[in-house]
This record gives C-alpha cells, structure tokens and sequence, in this order.
C-alpha cells in the first residue's frame, strides 16, 4: 500500500492538461515531458518551489506580475494627478502658476482614467490563462483577486461613462450613479489590491524569500480612517469638493505605494530567477 502511495504522489493525477497542447497528463511522472508537444510537465503541473518550475510556468508568473505592476502604477499616477488636481481646483479663485499647473494635473488624472481599465484588464486575463489554474498553488488567492479586479474594473468603466456624460451633456448620471461607482471601484479595487499583495508575498516565499507580511494593511488602514474623517466632517464642515478630493486621494496613494514596491519586488526576484534558468526546466 505505501508503495502505491508513493507510486500515486510521483505521479500526475486525473484532470490534468498540458499547458501547451491540452494533453492529458494523468498517470505521468512529474518530472517528465508531454509526450505530444515535449513541454516539461511542470510547466503544467507546478511544484510549490519556483525554483524547481520549468521556465515556461516561471514566465507566465513573470507576465501575472508585470501586469499587475503596470495597473498599480498607473492608479498610482491617476490618485497623485487627481489629489494635486484637486489643491489646484482649491487654489483656483487665487489664480498664479500653481493653480493653473496643479489644474493640469487633473486632466491628467482624468485622461489616466482612461488606459487603467486596460491594465486591469490585461492583469485580469493573464490570471485567467495561468496554467491549470484551478490545481496550481494559489489558486483561490488567484480567483478572489481576479473577482476583486473584475468589480473594480466595472466601477472604472462606470466612472468613465460619468464623466463623459457630464462633457457630452452637461449633467451628471445621478448621485446613486456615483455612489455605485465608487463603491465599486474603490471596493473592487481595495480587495484586489490586498489579494494582490498576498500573491506577491506568496510569489517571494515560493521563491525562497524570508518575510512576505501583509505590508499593505497598515496603508489601508490608514486609508479608511482618513476616508471616515472626510465623510464624516462632511457631514458638519463644507469642504468642497476639491479639498475632498485632495484628503481622499492623497489617503488611498499609501496602500498603492506599498503594493507597487511589493510587487516590484516579487517581479525582481522573479526577473532574476529566470535569468538564472539556462534551459527549459532548472531541474
């Protein structure tokens, strides 16, 4: 019986497809190769040590990371252009270099406004083509950031479709309008972050890293209390609109900066892992 056992866990189990060709895979060893296309089978059946991953698994993680990069950097520069957009619709009636520069910035988060949903998309899609993504390691870390990401992206698109509403008609769609929207985009958007964070941290101890804590929850944290402070001084002190903007932006710049350096970092060692793999599969 134990050598069956043993038997069993050196082999693939069933529902397994080569990440290549679709082959099933079931009953091969696990260091083997695909006997249609010659993938290594760890491309398609992953082992927790990246270290130990075929390269074409590695590059896929790569190209998850990259992506994932790409959407919190541009949300970063969306949430900066937005806050010093806002101080300068605040300094406005003063007039001077500085109004009018800090106004430009905000058309610039606006006109950001525009490629993020692309990013997120793109970050989205290569989470759905990992291989065998219901079996590899992470898997349900990788599917609550992907929901996370997929609500957050319907609340971008809505924001846009607010704003040209309000440039094409003049009018607004609404104050539930807006209140769906942004509940949605910072919601979805929140929860994909902190997803995202897990993964990277994840991503680091696959790769023999010490210390992958959750850095981003002391940023949101932080986020959320500023975000309470404003509605609720809303609620008795009139700040306006621009000085909202600038309290809320400038809080949410905190949990994207520490998820960009995190996930700068796992992309790192992962650049470095490949380049240390010469041929097809590093074992």
């Amino acid at each position: 019986m134990a050598d069956h056992d043993r038997q069993a866990e050196a082999t693939i189990p069933a529902g397994v497809a080569c990440a290549g060709c679709g082959y099933e895979l079931a009953g091969l060893p696990r260091g083997g190769v695909c006997p249609e296309c010659g993938l290594d089978v760890p491309a398609s059946w992953p082992v927790w040590d990246l270290r130990r991953c075929a390269r074409p698994y590695v590059e896929h993680v790569q190209d998850e990371l990259r992506m994932l990069n790409w959407a919190t950097m541009a949300a970063w520069v969306v949430l900066a252009s937005a806050a010093v957009g806002g101080l300068g619709a605040a300094l406005e009636p003063h007039g001077g270099a500085v109004a009018a520069t800090a106004m430009f910035l905000g058309l610039l988060a606006i006109a950001g406004l525009v490629p993020l949903p692309l990013f997120v998309l793109y970050a989205w899609q290569a989470l759905r083509r990992h291989p065998n993504d219901a079996r590899s390691p992470g898997a349900a870390l990788r599917r609550r950031l992907r929901w996370g990401a997929g609500i957050g992206m319907a609340g971008l698109v809505m924001a846009l479709l607010f704003i040209a509403a309000g440039f094409l008609t003049g009018q607004s769609l609404g104050p539930a309008y807006g209140a769906t929207t942004a509940i949605l985009a910072v919601g979805g958007l929140g929860w994909a972050s902190i997803e995202a964070m897990a993964y990277a941290g994840a991503i680091l101890g696959r790769a023999g890293m010490p210390g992958v804590g959750r850095g981003l929850l002391p940023g949101w944290g932080f986020a959320l209390a500023v975000l309470a402070v404003v509605a609720a001084g809303s609620m008795f002190v009139d700040l306006g609109r621009p000085l909202a903007l600038v309290a809320c932006s400038a809080a949410l710049l905190g949990p994207a900066t520490a998820l960009a350096v995190r996930l700068a970092r796992a992309r790192a060692v992962v650049d470095a892992l490949l380049g240390r793999m010469t041929g097809p599969d590093p074992a």
